[in-house]
């Protein structure tokens, strides 16, 4: 004789737990958590010397001044102009307002590229599980 197992579902919690999850997903809330995560990843990975593609920064030119590891800080204002814009239930626009960001960002023909804007593949899935499956879980397993 095997062994089972019954499982029942309640229809009602069913439909409530979907109720929630939809009214999560439409929150004007989650643009402001992934513009939110999405800024501070950015800095936070810059300052570490890394770009979009989990690399590391090209090293400085020896015709600069600088040494150690290129972090773009230098005076801070450009990461300190890092914000967001939310759009509410469909995300985030995250904008540097610096007028050096762009060459950073693209390179020009006397600095390398240091692609900083963006979310490595990593933080990518941090955001996914840090604004959207684990606040889903602890609202369903605590509701």
């Amino acid at each position: 004789m095997g062994v089972s197992a019954t499982v029942i579902v309640n229809e009602w919690e069913a439909k409530s737990t979907l109720e929630m999850i939809e009214d999560f997903i439409s929150s004007s809330e989650l643009g402001d958590s992934a513009g939110e995560f999405v800024a501070d990843r950015i800095v936070k990975r810059t300052l570490k010397g890394i770009d979009v593609n989990d690399n590391d920064f090209a090293p400085y030119s020896i015709n600069t001044p600088k040494t150690g590891t290129p972090n773009l800080r230098d005076t801070g204002a450009m990461l300190n102009s890092i914000s967001f814009i939310s759009n509410g239930s469909t995300g985030a626009v995250i904008e540097c307002e610096s007028p050096i960001a762009q060459y950073h960002q693209d390179g020009t023909s006397k600095m390398p590229q240091r692609e900083f804007m963006g979310l490595t593949s990593a933080d990518e899935v941090d955001l996914v599980n840090e604004v959207i499956i684990y606040p889903l879980i602890a609202q369903i397993t605590w509701s």
